[in-house]
């Protein structure tokens, strides 16, 4: 059976580990969307049994590469089961400071195709993060056809939109109003998109949660994803029963998504 890989709000998770067989958090500074970003020093004191992976999926620049690097080192003695990322620097690097914790391909919106996936095996690179935006036949098929090891988002929010501009913080200042919110909202043909706008700049999820229940069975990914990004706890935890084949009920504005959508764009 898939392991459940949860990304909760938070490190209390002490009443998550009995459904959650890995957890993944994000290393706070270097990650993008994912809920609970922490540090080094946090990330010692979470005691759980479960696999963890971390996450610095964000782009870095030239400055970011010397502290990247003692970082990684680091996060190399903390035997954890892997480390997602976007930027391709973390082939060469983890081939030059000799890491042996595994890297998790992990671009989103770029992970489509077994044939890249394959491309990056190569270079040890053993789990892929497939994308939240092409259909279940399509994941089934790069699930039989990639050497990695695959991770597959089946429920969350899925990330749509990102931009290095602040969108909410300018508009918050042009207007000289006050906002200390997190997550704020954007209405628009009576859909509700949240965002959230911080350091690195503002990024916008869907107006669903994707919910894959129903395709567990043929969705044989090594791991998937749930993520607990702008769900309470009691909900997510009814989630989390439901998946261990728990008899559960939870009322959220869930989804299919992309599963039986085919994009409309194509490479010729």
């Amino acid at each position: 059976m898939q392991k459940l890989l949860v990304m909760p709000n938070n490190t209390d998770i002490l009443e998550l580990d009995k459904y959650a067989d890995a957890y993944l958090f994000g290393l706070k500074g270097y990650s993008v969307n994912v809920p609970c970003e922490i540090t080094l020093e946090e990330l010692k004191k979470i005691t759980t049994k479960k696999d963890i992976f971390l996450s610095l999926n964000r782009n870095m620049f030239n400055k970011d590469i010397s502290n990247l690097k003692e970082i990684l080192k680091n996060i190399d003695l903390y035997n954890l089961k892997g480390i997602f990322y976007a930027d391709t620097c973390f082939v060469s690097l983890k081939e030059e400071l000799n890491l042996k914790t595994d890297l998790v391909w992990s671009q989103e919106h770029l992970t489509t195709n077994y044939a890249t996936i394959n491309f990056w095996h190569k270079f040890n690179v053993n789990y892929v993060y497939l994308s939240g935006e092409i259909t279940k036949e399509e994941i089934i098929k790069i699930i039989s056809e990639s050497k990695s090891k695959t991770i597959v988002p089946i429920f969350g929010y899925l990330p749509m939109y990102v931009s290095k501009r602040h969108a909410i913080k300018n508009y918050l200042k042009t207007f000289n109003l006050n906002d200390n919110s997190k997550i704020n909202y954007l209405e628009k043909e009576n859909k509700i998109y949240p965002i959230i706008d911080n350091e690195l700049g503002t990024f916008v999820y869907s107006d669903f949660i994707l919910d894959g229940y129903e395709e567990l069975k043929e969705i044989k990914a090594d791991y998937l994803t749930l993520n607990e990004f702008n769900i309470d706890r009691n909900t997510f935890i009814n989630v989390l029963k439901k998946y261990k084949g728990e008899f559960s009920n939870y009322e959220l504005n869930t989804s299919k998504g992309f599963l039986y959508q085919a994009t409309i764009y194509k490479v010729k």
